[in-house]
Formats: C-alpha cells, sequence, structure tokens
C-alpha cells in the first residue's frame, strides 16, 4: 500500500485555500529524485521571492 495515496493529497488540496498540488511523474517520496528536486527548488524559489 501507499504511505500517502494520491487522493489524501487531492483532499488536503481542496479545503487548503491558495495550495498548489504538483503531481511528480516517475517520482515517490525520496527528496533525491531529480522530480522531486526540481519541484522542491521551485517551491523554496516562491518563499525566497515573497
Amino acid at each position: 500500500p501507499m504511505v500517502c495515496p494520491a487522493r489524501s493529497a487531492w483532499d488536503l488540496h481542496k479545503v487548503w485555500p491558495k495550495s498548489e498540488l504538483h503531481w511528480v511523474d516517475d517520482a515517490g517520496h525520496s527528496s533525491k529524485q531529480i522530480g522531486i528536486i526540481h519541484e522542491l527548488i521551485n517551491a523554496t524559489d516562491k518563499f525566497r521571492d515573497l
């Protein structure tokens, strides 16, 4: 079974105002995967620019 089903992420996203949900192809929960690294950098860049 999945640790964090996509449905749980979707349900949280729907009730969290201004949230963003990004599906990352070919990635899991490791911060060492290329797709996850890319999204983490994008997210931290948004905080930097606030």
